[in-house]
């Protein structure tokens, strides 16, 4: 019972101690800043996908399941890999 009164009051410390941080101008400004690099991000990786979406046809998709009787999309693999280095490098950057 001690050790979660002492937990809750941990807790509790931390959460107003947080509030008080991000009250304050100094923490306000990081928070919109993040908020700005956020937003960036996903309107890089959302642009990414409709660009490798919007280049796949339904010739493509039956040239290569005539091919190799599956359909094995060489630009989702390209698009994974560019989403993944996209948000590599947002992690890269949020944490500078």
């Amino acid at each position: 019972m001690k050790r979660m009164l002492i937990c809750f009051l941990l807790g509790a410390g931390a959460g107003a101690g947080g509030y008080w941080y991000v009250q304050q101008d100094a923490g306000k400004a990081r928070l919109a800043h993040a908020r700005t690099q956020v937003v960036s991000g996903a309107e890089k990786v959302t642009g990414t996908i409709k660009d490798t979406i919007g280049e796949i046809s339904v010739e493509d998709i039956k040239e290569e399941l005539a091919r190799t009787s599956l359909v094995v999309r060489e630009k989702a693999k390209v698009a994974g890999q560019t989403i993944a280095g996209t948000t590599a490098n947002a992690r890269a950057s949020r944490r500078a």
